[in-house]
């Protein structure tokens, strides 16, 4: 059975009747803009006012543009923005998932077909985090660098999986040069020609490589993991 999420998708159409979340008034679900406006409101949702027009967050009566809208906490849950990091620009809401040194967000699909929301939420992918209030990113490498400077237990394995990411790249590149060479040298016309022993070499090298792409992202979880606590 899917778990569906906390938030309501409300399909605003004048010809259907608004669905949203019914809060509890004791907690305190919000609506925040880019603008640090504070909305605070008893029914919390985010939805279109019909196919193909803006996306919209309701808090109660009210109506905002999606794109103006960093983030929003609906009943215990805040979903942020990411608009920002799409090539497109269009709003686009994800989970927070843990809450501590760095704020770590889970993706949410939401697909809609006609009044009636349709949810699929992927299991628990962790791929993009915020660190002290600040903007949510996604998670690579080069950014966990950055952020995690101050542990310097992430960093070595921060370390670890870009000395991985080279070797790959260097097995990966000296198979290909070797193979390259060797096609040169092998004459594939003659009926005695012997295969330059850089073919096989090369080959076996470009295979293996796969081996520390596939094991340096595992460090970067690692390094998370052990800044937060928290398993990805």
């Amino acid at each position: 059975m899917l778990r569906l999420p906390s938030i309501t998708i409300l399909f605003f159409c004048s010809l259907t009747t608004a669905v949203t979340a019914q809060v509890d008034t004791s907690r305190a679900d919000y609506a925040l803009l880019y603008d640090g406006t504070y909305i605070p409101g008893k029914r919390i949702g985010i939805g279109r006012a019909g196919f193909g027009t803006p996306l919209l967050v309701s808090v109660d009566d009210r109506r905002i543009p999606a794109r103006t809208v960093r983030g929003v906490h609906s009943e215990s849950h805040y979903y942020a923005n990411i608009g920002h990091l799409a090539l497109s620009g269009n709003p686009k809401f994800i989970r927070r998932a843990f809450h501590g040194p760095l704020d770590l967000y889970e993706r949410e699909v939401i697909n809609m077909y006609m009044a009636a929301p349709l949810f699929f939420a992927y299991p628990s992918k962790l791929r993009y985090y915020s660190k002290g209030g600040g903007p949510v990113k996604q998670m690579t490498r080069r950014r966990l660098m950055k952020d995690l400077v101050d542990n310097p237990k992430s960093m070595q394995q921060l370390r670890v999986g870009r000395t991985l990411t080279l070797i790959g790249v260097g097995m990966l590149v000296g198979g290909v040069s070797a193979i390259i060479v060797g096609n040169g040298k092998f004459d594939d016309t003659q009926l005695d020609a012997t295969m330059p022993i850089s073919i096989p070499i090369g080959s076996i090298s470009a295979t293996l490589c796969l081996v520390p792409f596939l094991i340096a992202p595992s460090r970067s979880r690692k390094a998370v993991r052990t800044y937060t606590g928290r398993r990805l």
